[in-house]
């Protein structure tokens, strides 16, 4: 919408700072708590308490500038007219790779007292199922080449993240879920471009 009357980069903002709005920041904030508690945390207790700091650190702000930068620059180079309905599978396909860690971990408490409860949780299979399916619907519009590449991609993205938040934290929090999203965002974008650059 903001292509037709605006240059491609500054629409390509706009569209940015609308999703932003739109989900209150959640999944940004989690991405920079994410980075300030795993790059500042050395024990299970204290990449928690990193990530319920309310205030953003170094590794925080240099994680979602970097973050921000890749969906701007690989989004940029997209062709235009396909910028709309990248867009849209990129949100909805990055929201299905949580749903899948939820129902693959466990919630991460250090205290079985906590009153804490989790921001996501594995409790039913409907659940699950309409991550997949509107995930899945939103791909639709794209080639199927490129969808196989970027599914595969983020499924290693996922199994690699996973892995490593199971080695640092034995298991996800909501922080964890945030940041999985944005960087299956990100990966999705990449690998959109990579295919558009192949042909």
């Amino acid at each position: 919408m903001f292509g037709v009357i605006l240059p491609v980069s500054v629409a390509v903002v706009l569209s940015m700072v609308a999703t932003i709005l739109l989900t209150g920041a959640f999944h940004e904030d989690g991405f920079a708590d994410f980075c300030d508690g795993f790059g500042g945390g050395y024990t299970p207790e204290r990449i928690l308490e990193i990530m319920k700091d309310s205030r953003i650190g170094t590794y925080g702000t240099v994680g979602i500038l970097f973050v921000l930068v890749a969906k701007f620059l690989s989004l940029m180079h997209l062709e235009p007219t396909r910028i709309p309905l990248i867009l849209i599978a990129g949100h909805a396909i990055s929201r299905v790779f949580p749903v899948l860690l939820i129902y693959s971990s466990k919630y991460a408490r250090l205290d079985a007292s906590s009153k804490t409860k989790p921001v996501g949780k594995a409790d039913s299979l409907f659940s699950l199922l309409f991550a997949l399916i509107t995930g899945c619907i939103s791909l639709v519009f794209l080639e199927w080449q490129e969808v196989v590449l970027a599914v595969a991609v983020l499924l290693i993205v996922t199994f690699f993240f996973r892995n490593y938040i199971t080695r640092k934290l034995d298991g996800y929090t909501g922080d964890v879920l945030g940041a999985l999203q944005q960087l299956c965002e990100v990966f999705f974008y990449l690998c959109i471009l990579a295919y558009q650059n192949s042909l």
